[in-house]
């Protein structure tokens, strides 16, 4: 665009591509451009004839002349607008009229609150809200920098909100806003965690943690449950032992003060036992004394073999059934296994076959084996299934999930294991899995329940664990849970009935004669153990221990009984 530039008093005329200034004339102390010399750089018309009158705009700080331009200043005007002395800067000039707010974004939480806004002006202004009823200025006018708080009320929708705020200058023309949103409301609203909790019949505390955003009150519809603590984010509960026979429940009640919000927390606690000895002795096993021999249940059956002949020291093969109905017990095909006997095996079932492996087959020495042999009850036959893939071991753990079979920790001999596999029968395959995460040992506990696996107590050549470690075949993850109460342990029996899990007896040295009788009930959904009846054969290890529907077995053992008892518990 050609541009033509004014000065009071100066007879300059500045043109982009102008190629002489011959058409300047002097009219009056000002120059002015005749309209032909002036035709080959100005387009739009002819400069006003006179200095008043509209012909300029302030553009970068100077007077133009702006023929093209709908609203034109007079040079005095225009020299206002721009400064006195063409070429200021307007954004710093004090003669150029200016209004700013800062910021011109504000944000408030549902809650009533105030924020700040700075006004910095050379000019009169006003501020108003469109919103005066929840969003409010503290000053409605003033004259230059000032600072203006705002203050809105509490929101009490659950949707946000705008207002706009307006601060403005009407004769010069000058306006900013700023724009204030509000959250809305979230609606009340009670968590809690856990929201059932089922406990044993002694005494116990229970801790629930609360999300809430509403103020609230905690009730018990129960006697036996008391509120012992309350605060904005937890809650300590008491319940009371049950010394009944008869489990009970109770309802603990989470609610809005002058409100609806709600949550609530179902309480189950189990009866008190019957009997602390609920062991009934059965018919004995009638093989010879061992321990370290391998035991599981098929069906509404149970399989004792194989194991260590206490006394005069021998290895067995033989394989017996037992009928928990008519308390009897039938022999059956003899081990099919390489030695003539082992000890230290490992077996589980799945489905209608059992499964049975590994072990040690020298009676003074080291022979572990790595073979693996299906049991088929129907047929009574024994066949050689892959061979374990983890290498030869004696004193590993074994159980079944499903259709699948797990194999893991144990001794090779002169190494103690804790890799971890997994057995497909229909493949015939072994998979390995994640280790063990408890730490290589023999002589370990492992059943399983509930879809999950369990492994614990156990002996690592230096250091006995009474650790229990719970695995989940659908994951592959190992998750700690709650030691063994009692005693270190190795040697012991360990099985499952239901829910529950059940480990006893064992060895609490590798050199001294400790042995123990005590047995523990564990819980998988609170985590905890529970002291049940002393073991009746009395203080034993090595034996063998499998459940057949709600009863559980144990038998054979060295130390205390002759190596044939056998024992039936209810829990």
């Amino acid at each position: 665009m050609k541009r033509v530039y004014f000065k009071t008093n100066e007879a300059v005329a500045t043109s982009k591509n102008m190629a002489s200034s011959k058409s300047l004339k002097n009219r009056g102390g000002f120059f002015r451009l005749t309209c032909l010399s002036l035709l080959a750089v100005v387009l739009s018309g002819c400069p006003p004839e006179n200095d008043n009158d509209k012909g300029y705009s302030c553009i970068n700080g100077e007077c133009v002349a702006s023929f093209d331009n709908p609203q034109y200043l007079t040079l005095a005007d225009c020299q206002t607008v721009c400064g006195n002395n063409n070429g200021d800067d307007p954004n710093t000039d004090p003669n150029v009229n200016s209004l700013n707010v800062a910021p011109s974004q504000l944000n408030f939480p549902n809650s009533a609150g105030n924020q700040t806004l700075q006004i910095t002006a050379n000019v009169a202004w006003q501020i108003t809200s469109d919103q005066p009823s929840w969003c409010a200025v503290s000053t409605a006018s003033g004259n230059g920098d000032a600072t203006v708080n705002v203050t809105v009320t509490d929101n009490p929708t659950t949707a946000n909100r705008v207002a706009k705020l307006s601060a403005s200058n009407a004769q010069h023309g000058l306006k900013k806003e700023v724009t204030v949103t509000q959250a809305g409301t979230a609606p009340a609203s009670i968590t809690i965690d856990p929201t059932s909790k089922i406990i044993g019949a002694g005494a116990e505390t229970i801790n629930v943690t609360v999300s809430a955003n509403v103020e609230f009150d905690v009730t018990s519809n129960a006697a036996w449950i008391t509120v012992t603590q309350t605060t904005a984010t937890a809650v300590i509960l008491q319940a009371e032992a049950n010394t009944a026979t008869a489990s009970r429940s109770g309802t603990v009640t989470f609610k809005q003060k002058n409100g609806n919000a709600s949550a609530t927390l179902n309480v189950n606690q189990e009866a008190a036992p019957t009997s602390q000895s609920i062991w009934t002795l059965k018919a004995n096993f009638p093989g010879g004394n061992r321990y370290r021999a391998v035991g599981f249940c098929i069906g509404n059956k149970g399989y004792i073999g194989l194991g260590y002949g206490r006394g005069t020291p021998r290895l067995y093969t033989d394989f017996w059934e037992y009928n928990p109905v008519s308390n009897t017990w039938t022999q059956k095909a003899n081990f099919a296994g390489t030695g003539t006997g082992r000890y230290g095996s490992v077996g589980f079932s799945i489905g209608s076959k059992g499964y049975v492996g590994l072990g040690n087959t020298s009676l003074t020495g080291s022979n572990n084996q790595n073979d693996f042999w299906e049991y088929d009850p129907t047929a009574n036959t024994w066949t050689r299934v892959a061979d374990f893939e983890g290498g030869v071991r004696n004193s590993a753990v074994g159980f079944s999930i499903g259709n699948k079979g797990y194999v893991g920790t144990g001794y090779s001999g002169s190494v103690h294991r804790q890799d971890f596999w997994e057995y497909d029968p229909p493949t015939n395959t072994w998979t390995q899995r994640p280790y063990f995460q408890g730490g290589a040992r023999y002589g370990a506990v492992g059943f399983s329940m509930e879809g999950k696996g369990y492994i614990g107590t156990g002996w690592d050549g230096a250091n006995l664990h009474q650790d229990f470690w719970e695995y989940d075949p659908v994951t592959y993850l190992w998750t700690k849970k709650a030691n063994v109460p009692g005693s270190a342990r190795f040697h012991a029996v360990g099985f499952s009935i239901g829910s529950r899990g059940f480990i006893g007896t064992g060895r609490g040295s590798s050199t001294q004669a400790v042995y123990f009788n005590d047995f523990w009930e564990y819980d998988p959904v609170r985590n905890t153990w529970t002291q049940r009846g002393i073991y009746g054969g009395g203080v034993e290890y090595g034996a063998v221990g499998f459940s057949i529907g709600s009863k559980g077995y144990v038998g054979t053992g060295n130390f205390n009984s002759d190596g044939r008892d056998f024992y039936e518990y209810t829990p």
